[in-house]
């Protein structure tokens, strides 16, 4: 993961057939970045207040790169080979070079760089492998890769063969199973040609395959796999695809089902529907299937089946705590919630507790998620689980990466012109022009570590993000500033900052967006990116995950007002670029103040009770990765437990049951 994660970040898509060039982009890059990361950690060390995560951060990013270096200018070279139009005797070579000292063997059996070296070892000297160059060269490559076989026995002693229909066309079997055999599966809908279409085709004649031939092929193939089997055939349809969309059973299914003829009681009819299909063939397979199943249990899933039957423990379970069924039923607790969701208790080992613990304070978005949804904080903030690294989009900024964009430019800008610009020195054309060469030096940096394809994605990011740099200083223009404080100001670095709440400690640390003095008071203002959340209807009132983090500002900045040279008064507001529209808490801040006082200690008695509940409400979830694994019933559960509940888990339901 941190190796995919790493080669995205290096800026470049790797190359395809438009550009094939690019595929040699990697190790420059890859090169830069070293250095890069090698200077930022120098530049953190000699900084007065360089937060430790930051420089974990950058070092294990450095780590990584220089491990993965060598393997990626490997593969580099060997990209080389192919964008030069080498021939097939060269890169041949080097890719069975590359295989040997990169590729890591799926297991027992022979290895295949042996079986793919053999089978390129007739062409690679021959006057095919002088004329094959380049791509080409990869695609007799992928020929002959496809084409391998594992010789296991020899020809007609008893094996299993896994492959497409057209591949099993013409072989004996003892017994036959096609599966996927839904809906559009056998035959596949043709599809019309951009280039030559179905009229051209039928005027060409006969020569010519047209998207019925195709159709008539699949069927064929598969009427010859059919009648190769000796013994039995299985056909079988999903009842859904990968993206959970339900899928209906094909055609193929219906005609041999009318091919057989099974009585049906129920319609008796030469061609059955699908409830007909379902009675005589689906349901009985289904069940013979699963009656075989527990009889013969054979892996982990036939054992959980059988065990759930007929209540028979498997064997490798006995003795085993984690497998103890008794145990597992009792820490369940389906009547009321307990460690399965997130309701630890204080006994037992755990994890250093962000807020708690005076060297692992916790930030405002953490507070955020925990006062959401506890059981996601718990997974992510403590245990540290994530989604699998992945490729990111290319063809936009995700909103994390873009949010993250639009902060470090209107930091590098009121870092240099903050004072300038409240005081109001010159013209807000003028401001807008510094701004704009501001944000696209900030682009400029990105792009060297986010892959974008092309040149109009990068045209729409790079207006996207003037055009909201361009409005929040519009709106920022019209308010009655008085004095510019300070932007991205940091608060617990070095030493985190305690909150004394009620009996309570919290250690939080973070940074500020922008503090400025308005007036006779100080204005505390965080900046947003996403959609706007104005103080209407639900959310009129403070509300604790959207507004604990401008609290938090706002009683941090009340605690070091005198440090920071602020007046006594303070306002705050979460500012929308995209609109510049504000969510204000001015008249009514000291609501907002003592609304996340009590959201902060319960958060703390939260962290301390070790109670880290699912969120009661469906909203919360709809975009949580970890939804799946919570599923409604443990909701449901929380909901149903305010009633009980004692503590901080009292309170957070009831807190949630009021916020909907």
């Amino acid at each position: 993961g941190e190796a995919a994660e790493l080669a995205w970040s290096l800026g470049t898509v790797g190359g395809n057939a438009a550009a094939p060039l690019q595929a040699l982009e990697w190790s420059p890059r890859a090169a830069e970045r070293e250095a890069g990361l090698a200077a930022a950690l120098e530049a953190l060390a000699r900084a007065p207040f360089a937060e430790e995560r930051d420089a974990r951060r950058l070092g294990g990013a450095l780590e990584a790169l220089r491990a993965s270096r060598p393997a990626l200018d490997a593969l580099v070279a060997l990209a080389r080979l192919v964008v030069e139009e080498r021939p097939l005797s060269e890169v041949a070579p080097a890719l069975l070079g590359f295989l040997e000292s990169r590729l890591l063997d799926p297991g027992p059996g022979a290895p295949v760089r042996a079986l793919l070296g053999g089978a390129l070892e007739a062409v690679a000297g021959d006057a095919v492998g002088a004329s094959l160059r380049g791509r080409a060269a990869l695609e007799a490559i992928e020929d002959r890769l496809l084409a391998l076989r594992v010789p296991t026995v020899r020809f007609g002693e008893p094996a299993v063969f896994l492959g497409t229909i057209a591949a099993a066309a013409g072989l004996p079997f003892e017994a036959v199973r096609v599966v996927g055999l839904g809906e559009g599966a056998v035959p596949a809908p043709g599809r019309e040609d951009a280039v030559l279409p179905e009229g051209m085709r039928a005027e060409a004649g006969p020569l010519v395959p047209r998207a019925a031939d195709r159709a008539l092929f699949q069927l064929q193939a598969f009427h010859r796999a059919v009648r190769e089997a000796e013994r039995a055939v299985a056909l079988s349809a999903p009842r859904s695809d990968l993206d959970r969309s339900e899928r209906e059973p094909g055609a193929v299914l219906v005609e041999a089902a009318a091919a057989l003829g099974r009585p049906d009681a129920l319609r008796p009819a030469t061609i059955p529907d699908l409830e007909a299909l379902e009675r005589t063939a689906f349901a009985p397979a289904r069940a013979e299937a699963a009656r075989f199943r527990e009889e013969r249990p054979v892996g982990a899933t036939p054992w959980l089946d059988r065990a759930a039957r007929r209540g028979e423990v498997p064997p490798g379970w006995r003795g085993e705590p984690h497998l103890d069924l008794a145990r597992i039923r009792a820490l369940a607790r389906p009547d009321g919630l307990g460690p399965v969701d997130g309701v630890l208790g204080g006994a037992g080992p755990f994890p250093p507790v962000p807020g708690l613990d005076p060297a692992k304070p916790i930030s405002a978005s953490a507070l955020a998620m925990l006062l959401e949804c506890p059981l996601r904080f718990l997974r992510e903030r403590i245990l540290g689980w994530r989604e699998p690294a992945g490729a990111p989009p290319v063809r936009e900024l995700d909103p994390l990466s873009y949010g993250s964009l639009f902060h470090e430019v209107a930091e590098a800008f009121f870092r240099r012109h903050g004072r300038a610009f409240v005081a109001r020195e010159g013209t807000l054309a003028h401001w807008k022009k510094v701004a704009s060469e501001v944000a696209g030096g900030g682009l400029a940096a990105l792009l060297a570590t986010r892959p974008l394809v092309g040149d109009a994605v990068q045209a729409k990011e790079r207006a996207r993000l003037l055009r909201d740099v361009e409005t929040f200083l519009a709106y920022d223009w019209t308010l009655k500033l008085r004095r510019f404080v300070a932007v991205e100001q940091p608060f617990g670095v070095p030493e985190p900052l305690a909150l004394d709440l009620a009996g309570a400690k919290l250690h939080v640390a973070g940074r500020i967006d922008r503090i400025d003095v308005e007036g006779d008071h100080a204005l505390v203002r965080d900046l947003k990116t996403g959609r706007e959340h104005p103080r209407a209807g639900d959310e009129e009132a403070p509300t604790p995950a959207r507004d604990v983090q401008l609290g938090l500002y706002g009683l941090v900045a009340r605690k070091l007002a005198a440090e920071w040279g602020l007046p006594r008064e303070l306002q705050a507001a979460y500012v929308y670029v995209e609109s510049g529209e504000e969510r204000p808490f001015r008249a009514d801040f000291g609501e907002l103040l003592r609304a996340t006082e009590s959201w902060l200690l319960l958060a703390a008695r939260l962290l301390a009770e070790r109670s880290f509940p699912p969120a009661p409400g469906g909203e919360d979830c709809r975009h949580c990765a970890f939804r799946p694994a919570c599923g409604d019933e443990v909701r449901q559960r929380s909901a149903a437990a305010a009633g009980s509940a004692a503590g901080a888990l009292a309170g957070f339901l009831a807190l949630r049951g009021g916020d909907g």
